[in-house]
């Protein structure tokens, strides 16, 4: 049960922070004109426009969230974290493909994006406990 828990919670914990870097970024760097970021259609319309520094922070945000996750998953069942920690970051990459498959990113993002999620869910598994694994 504690796994299920602590994954549920990592999970939990990596799309809410995801979602609130993301939200953040488009904050303190806006969008160009005509972008509604709530239709998917004027993202794929416009994801031509959109400058590098946004780009960037999508990629940031998937980093933090990831790091974020495995370190709270750790905190609610340290015993043997590496299989939750296995778990968010399958998970979190199997989300990723999904964003890049609806999404046209350039190449560079799905690179780097892809092999972002399960080294960084490692790493905050690995900072969250006394001792790492």
């Amino acid at each position: 049960m504690k796994y299920f828990l602590s994954t549920l919670i990592g999970l939990i914990v990596g799309l809410i922070s995801l979602i609130t870097f993301i939200y953040l970024s488009i904050i303190v760097f806006a969008l160009p004109k005509g972008i509604d970021v709530f239709s998917l259609e004027s993202i794929r319309e416009n994801i031509d426009s959109l400058p590098d520094i946004n780009l960037a922070m999508i990629v940031v945000a998937y980093g933090l969230a990831s790091f974020l996750a495995g370190f709270f998953c750790v905190k609610i069942y340290t015993e043997k974290p590496t299989i939750p920690i296995f778990i968010i970051g399958v998970i979190l990459t199997a989300l990723g493909f999904v964003n890049f498959i609806f999404i046209p990113y350039p190449l560079w993002v799905l690179v780097i994006g892809s092999f972002t999620f399960l080294p960084l869910v490692r790493l905050g598994g690995s900072l969250g406990l006394d001792k790492p694994f």
